[in-house]
């Protein structure tokens, strides 16, 4: 019994520390909605010029999408060519992929033969795949 109970409140709380706050997310959708950019927690991995070292913050636009080492550092901002970028799929991180956050989602896409990772949270895959579709 105490097992189930357990395993019961353990799920609870593994969803709740895994999904964002409804106002935060609202207030993120409304400001990408008026043209805005939102800044959330994810990197791009792959060959230069894409994939960096320590990038740990993208910055998403109904048009643009960027990656920066620090959400206040603008200088080491970098955009990524969206119009060349062709969206895949959408995937949880497999078990392999040991650098990538667990509960990070993987955005793939592709340049022509190069692949191209971009990593965030389940809640913000829809801002990484807006540009991609716009581009």
């Amino acid at each position: 019994m105490l097992e189930l109970i357990a395993e019961a409140l353990d799920a609870r709380f593994t969803t709740r520390a895994h999904r964002e706050p409804r106002r935060r997310r609202r207030r993120r959708e409304r400001a990408l909605a008026a043209g805005r950019e939102v800044r959330f927690r994810g990197g791009v991995i792959g060959p230069e010029p894409y994939g960096r070292r320590l990038a740990n913050v993208l910055f998403a636009s109904r048009v643009t999408l960027a990656s920066a080492y620090a959400p206040a550092k603008k200088r080491t901002r970098r955009t990524l060519p969206v119009e060349r970028l062709r969206l895949v799929t959408v995937r949880p991180r497999l078990s392999s992929e040991k650098k990538i956050p667990g509960h990070f989602h993987v955005v793939v896409c592709r340049d022509g033969d190069t692949e191209v990772l971009i990593v965030c949270a389940p809640w913000n895959t829809g801002f990484v795949t807006a540009p991609l579709a716009a581009g």
